[in-house]
């Protein structure tokens, strides 16, 4: 798959250790993570993209209340004879605004996998065999294609899921099981089974999907290749496989949520001050407050966005190298 021919600081290890092994494949690429702060830029953007744009907005945002989505959409939207011709329009116009911003994800997000990993393994010292002669714009048609045949599942899981919910929501409605929790609270907790299986479905498209690319850009391997050996992948190390997936979603909620609310907070700080007529030095202090840690947060998500890249690609040449050749040579040389 990949030969390498050095190894990141700290990515020595004993053949006969996995768990030290996968330790050190972390430990390793986190150095060069945090040694190439210009991939992080590129990494912020395609988090962004692919949703995170939603998580900055979140903090800054009022979410509309039932009373004023049913304004906006209209009390006569629903009529005994079905929808009106304004609500079809609008479930059209979010539908294409989605599908557009999708596609459009699937091919910034694949143009900056490409770059990161191919970055990634050219700072291990690896060199991709065999040389992928269909040209940059083959490859990049490849990678698209694998994050979009990966979104049918999770498509489905959204369609199940907001089943669920709608038909909780419907019930609480008609017949509240506790009037004294609010109603979100209440739907939540009883469609809880739907997101968990949207989540789990999610996870699980987005390993392939991680594993899949790498496949593709490292062997040159089709769509259909790439999505069965990444399945295969899974299958024969579903232990490291786990522990990288779960590493990464632990390691980017434990420090964006923080972040997430600290803009939340700042925000309202900045809200009152605006709204109470404070003096103007301390609205632009505020001010000043808001966009640092707004700043911080979308440096922290590049970082951890380049981080979570990172690591799946070390672990994949980790697994290459393991195939391609003998591990205690590998030790001996240094490689990964």
């Amino acid at each position: 798959m990949t030969s390498v021919a050095a190894s990141p600081p700290g990515t020595e290890m004993a053949a006969d250790s996995p768990g030290r092994a996968w330790r050190a494949v972390v430990e390793g690429m986190s150095f060069i993570v945090l040694e190439q702060p210009e991939l992080w830029l590129p990494a912020l953007a395609g988090f962004l993209v692919r949703g995170g744009l939603l998580l900055f907005a979140l903090p800054v945002v009022v979410l509309p209340s039932a009373v004023g989505l049913g304004n906006f959409v209209g009390p006569t939207s629903v009529t005994a004879a079905g929808p009106s011709g304004g609500l079809l329009a609008l479930f059209i116009a979010v539908l294409a605004t989605a599908i557009a911003w999708l596609g459009a994800a699937a091919v910034i997000g694949s143009v900056i996998d490409r770059m990161l990993v191919l970055r990634h393994v050219e700072l291990l010292g690896g060199q991709l065999s065999p040389p992928n002669r269909r040209g940059a714009a083959a490859t990049l048609g490849e990678l698209v294609s694998i994050r979009l045949l990966l979104l049918v599942p999770v498509g489905v899981a959204v369609g199940w899921a907001g089943q669920r919910l709608v038909e909780v929501g419907y019930q609480e409605l008609i017949l509240p099981t506790n009037l004294d929790t609010p109603l979100l609270v209440r739907v939540i907790g009883r469609g809880a089974d739907g997101l968990l299986v949207l989540a789990a479905v999610w996870l699980a498209c987005e390993t392939l999907g991680a594993i899949a690319v790498r496949q593709s850009l490292m062997t040159g391997a089709s769509v259909p290749r790439a999505l069965a050996a990444a399945a295969g992948h899974l299958v024969r190390h579903p232990l490291s496989t786990a522990a990288t997936a779960l590493l990464g979603l632990a390691a980017s909620a434990a420090f964006l949520l923080p972040a997430v609310l600290g803009m939340s907070a700042a925000w309202n700080a900045l809200r009152t001050a605006l709204v109470d007529g404070l003096d103007a030095s301390l609205v632009v202090l505020a001010l000043t407050l808001f966009l640092a840690v707004w700043m911080a947060g979308l440096v922290l998500a590049g970082l951890l966005a380049a981080w979570r890249s990172a690591i799946w690609t070390g672990e994949m040449v980790r697994f290459g190298i393991a195939r391609s050749g003998d591990r205690s040579t590998a030790h001996e040389a240094g490689k990964l």
